[in-house]
């Protein structure tokens, strides 16, 4: 698919593919004869996962580690190349995204939380309570 289709169909602006080609998270695609990009569908996804990271708030730098992991644990062989220092840097990335990763996801639930009870209010399923007083038991 051309540069335009693959824009749109990741509701991306076409200048945003080519900032991250420019940045090595897309790799380059092929081209047509008459010199038009020929992207695939991998690239769809692999776009579509950049836009899912950068949602998250997931740097460009967290988004391009991120994508390396699993170009190396999607081939059998590069993962066996890996020397151990190696491994053990990935190990410490890999430890420390997974930790940023749960962080995220505790303060979303805590957020979740708020808000749902926030609607409940609002839908007349529970009582107004004081923020100062949630939590606490009536004596």
């Amino acid at each position: 698919m051309k540069i335009g289709e693959l824009a749109q169909r990741a509701g991306v602006n076409v200048q945003t593919i080519r900032f991250y080609e420019r940045e090595k998270l897309l790799p380059p695609p092929p081209r047509t004869r008459s010199g038009y990009r020929d992207y695939s569908a991998r690239d769809l996804d692999r776009l579509v996962f950049i836009q899912d990271c950068q949602r998250l708030g997931f740097t460009l730098a967290d988004t391009y580690e991120v994508l390396e992991f699993h170009r190396l644990w999607s081939s059998p062989d590069n993962a066996e190349k890996l020397k151990p220092a190696a491994q053990r840097r990935l190990l410490a990335t890999a430890s420390k995204r997974l930790a940023a990763i749960d962080e995220k996801m505790a303060i979303l639930s805590r957020l979740r939380r708020g808000m749902s009870a926030v609607v409940d209010v609002l839908e007349g399923r529970a009582a107004p309570v004081c923020p100062a007083r949630e939590g606490r038991r009536p004596a």
